[in-house]
């Protein structure tokens, strides 16, 4: 639900502000994003007192580390843990988005007695995963859960056995509006033996919209049986990323699927690759392909008609030329150079609107984009390049009317990494690209592993119109997407 609409009257306010406290917390459970909590929260300070922390501190958990007292806490407010939508379980050393958890209402183990302590910790891992199971039970409006389980830096299951890994996934399977799942790592209740008492517990969430599993274990012979009963149960399922080697389920048929991602971990072979091309004859419903590398794997000949974006390498564009029905692609990130820009002149990038080229190596490989693609790209990086004048860069830059982003170091390179002639060049840049918004920065954010962005803001002021610019921190890598945030 969204709150879309701001108060129309004072009235309005103050007959909904006087419903019993009960309802309104009903009503404030409705809403799904911090966005609009936040919204009506700065309203009036009794609606910050309903909001704060009890709503906006639960919406969405990002955890680091083991958190004891915060599982803990879930496990015993049933009426707080209700509220949450997505659960988040990451790597220690997972930085590329904000940590979330609720403090205001979680005991600190600073405030605790000796004897809350020992309680807390009573049990160890097994009271902590009875804990984690319970808050999961009371997640009723759960509807995202991604378990990052690799176990040099885990901060879930490092030490967890079979059945612990289990008893969670069987709580998982409970939740009646969990739609995305991402599993990353060696889960050890899946790679042994599946034995029949827990293969139900495991084996049960159904109704997914989009699978995400990452890590050897998945691509085993063991494996292989269980995930396809796990597939089965989701038969309206839109999206999936899963190894290249797990070509077991290549059988399974989802009618609705619209974005996949397929990557490889060890090696592969010209029968598991076959098994993948028939997979795609069987989903033209496709928008999104990443498949990485794609030898051996292509485009049906009959092509794939709804499919919109690619990220792959030049094996698979060769074939989306050869398709005898070629799709019209609006987005393209790969192993695309100077070597086979030639591309590009196909029918089905005419219309791009977002492309990477991973290098150019000579002025003519520009021409050869504004010549192609040039009049519809709104965004477009290149990778790597020799060093061109400035000059060069805003004449090409310049023949691009939609261009709205530009990535990659080509205008640092020409200016030399001089702050000052840099400032010169964007104030040029914005002159002769008007619907330019975003360049970037010569500074990595580390936390992120992506180079910060140089925004473009232009004001209407009573002097007249002024651009200035402001540079800031790249996005939070958005989970359940194939394409990996490359086109942010």
């Amino acid at each position: 639900m969204s709150l879309s609409a701001s108060w129309e009257t004072w009235d309005l306010k103050n007959r909904l502000l006087g419903l019993p406290l009960e309802i309104l917390d009903e009503i404030l459970s409705e809403l799904d994003t911090h966005a609009d909590l936040m919204a009506f929260a700065m309203c009036s300070h009794m609606c910050a007192d309903l909001v704060l922390p009890k709503h906006a501190e639960y919406r969405v958990l990002r955890v680091r580390h083991r958190r004891s007292e915060m599982w803990a806490h879930l496990a015993r407010r049933a009426d707080l843990a209700r509220n949450i939508r997505e659960v988040y379980i990451c790597q220690k050393d997972d930085q590329t988005a904000t940590d979330r958890f609720p403090t205001t209402l979680v005991p600190s183990l600073a405030k605790m007695t000796q004897g809350q302590i020992l309680q807390l910790h009573n049990g160890g891992e097994d009271r902590r995963v009875v804990n984690i199971c319970t808050a999961l039970g009371h997640m009723k409006r759960l509807t995202t859960f991604t378990w990052d389980c690799y176990e040099s830096c885990s901060c879930l299951n490092s030490s967890m056995t079979v059945l612990q890994e289990a008893m969670i996934l069987h709580a998982l399977s409970k939740l009646p509006w969990l739609e995305r799942l991402s599993l990353s790592g060696n889960f050890k209740t899946y790679g042994t033996f599946m034995s029949k008492p827990l293969s139900p517990m495991v084996c049960e969430i159904r109704n997914l919209q989009y699978l995400a599993l990452f890590g050897d274990v998945w691509t085993t012979p063991s494996t292989a049986e269980p995930l396809k009963a796990l597939l089965r149960l989701s038969p309206q399922l839109k999206g999936l990323e899963i190894p290249i080697e797990a070509s077991a389920i290549s059988v399974c048929t989802f009618p609705k699927l619209e974005k996949l991602k397929l990557f490889l971990q060890s090696g592969t072979s010209s029968s598991i690759n076959q098994k993948w091309n028939t997979f795609l004859e069987n989903h033209p419903t496709l928008k999104e392909i990443s498949c990485f590398p794609s030898i051996g794997i292509v485009l049906p000949e009959v092509g794939l008609p709804q499919l919109k974006s690619l990220r792959t390498d030049s094996n698979m564009l060769d074939s989306v030329a050869q398709s005898q029905k070629p799709p019209v692609l609006e987005s393209v990130y790969g192993i695309l150079d100077a070597y086979n820009l030639g591309f590009l002149s196909g029918p089905s990038f005419r219309y791009l609107k977002k492309l990477e080229v991973s290098a150019v190596f000579q002025e003519s490989d520009l021409g050869t984009i504004t010549e192609t693609c040039g009049r519809t790209l709104k965004w477009l990086a290149i990778s790597a390049c020799p060093k061109f004048e400035l000059n060069v860069w805003i004449g090409f830059l310049s023949s691009l009317p939609a261009l709205q982003v530009f990535r990659g170091p080509a205008i640092w390179m020409a200016v030399d990494d001089d702050m000052t002639k840099m400032h010169n060049a964007i104030m040029k840049l914005v002159a002769v690209c008007p619907r330019l918004e975003q360049l970037d920065h010569r500074s990595l954010y580390a936390k992120r592993r992506k180079f910060k962005r140089i925004v473009i803001i232009k004001e209407d002021r009573e002097e007249g119109p002024h651009v200035r610019y402001e540079v800031t921190k790249p996005p939070s890598r958005l989970m359940f997407d194939p394409m990996d945030g490359v086109f942010d």
